[in-house]
């Protein structure tokens, strides 16, 4: 794109006036210029008013902060966005460098020359293979429950099984029975069926649920206490808006009186 020398309007700039600021500082007059593609800005201080800079000028200060100054404000550029387009354009052009040349030949291995068997030879592997292949391994039978297996196993069920409707005491479980005596889970299930009762435990599912009451009543109370909170906290924002606005009118009112005093 062509870069004209200088603009033909210095409107294509923001002219920035003078103000007072709340903490009681004069702020200078000055140009500002805006990049089209990403929003950053640069302002350049013009001590004796921006309305006297002559646009050549203007254009060339900018210039040498690094920045491309269109035709308009809508063409003007930061210095971070033209060094994104340099090295996207130096990636492009190492691709292309690094790229192979399409029309190459691969040059293909010379592929080896198998040599045939006699006949008699593999007849001869065809047969020891089916001479030495494995016999299928039989899964081991699971160990056969013993009576002094089963007398432990009752001992057990009987101290921590309640009845038929209540089933388990406490969090005790065939799982649990099996790890502790060390023996496969199916033999505590066949020793509870024959003598106890099914497999249930009405004590920990009434302590789960009670647990679960437990969380959700707390669950419930933090919620009320982030309500609380927010609801402070939004209080609180409204008086600070309330307060910033009074400010910004107290700042206006001043800055105005100032610039009448000047003149």
């Amino acid at each position: 794109m062509s870069v004209p020398d200088s603009r033909k309007y210095m409107n294509d700039f923001t002219h920035l006036k003078a103000f007072k600021t709340p903490d009681g500082r004069i702020s200078k007059p000055g140009l500002r210029i805006t990049c089209s593609t990403c929003t950053n800005t640069l302002v350049l201080d013009m001590p004796h008013g921006s309305q006297s800079v002559e646009q050549a000028f203007a254009d060339r200060m900018f210039r040498n902060k690094g920045w491309e100054i269109g035709r308009n404000r809508k063409y003007d550029r930061c210095p971070q966005c033209l060094q994104i387009d340099k090295d996207a354009t130096e990636m492009r052009r190492a691709a292309r460098v690094a790229k192979p040349a399409s029309n190459a030949v691969a040059i293909k291995p010379p592929a080896t020359q198998t040599i045939p068997k006699p006949v008699a030879d593999l007849i001869q592997d065809w047969s020891t293979a089916m001479d030495n292949k494995a016999a299928p391994v039989k899964a081991d039978e699971p160990p056969s429950m013993g009576r002094e297996d089963s007398r432990i196993i009752f001992a057990k069920l009987n101290e921590v099984y309640l009845d038929e409707r209540a089933g388990y005491a406490g969090d005790w479980s065939d799982e649990k029975i099996a790890k502790i005596l060390d023996v496969p889970r199916s033999w505590v299930a066949t020793v509870r069926d024959l003598h106890f009762g099914p497999d249930r435990n009405e004590a920990a599912k009434h302590a789960l649920v009670s647990d679960v009451k437990h969380a959700l009543d707390a669950a419930n109370a933090q919620i009320g206490k982030i309500t609380q909170a927010v609801d402070t906290i939004e209080k609180v924002r409204g008086e600070a808006e309330l307060e910033r606005k009074r400010l910004i009118a107290v700042a206006a009112d001043i800055n105005a009186r100032l610039l009448e005093m000047q003149k």
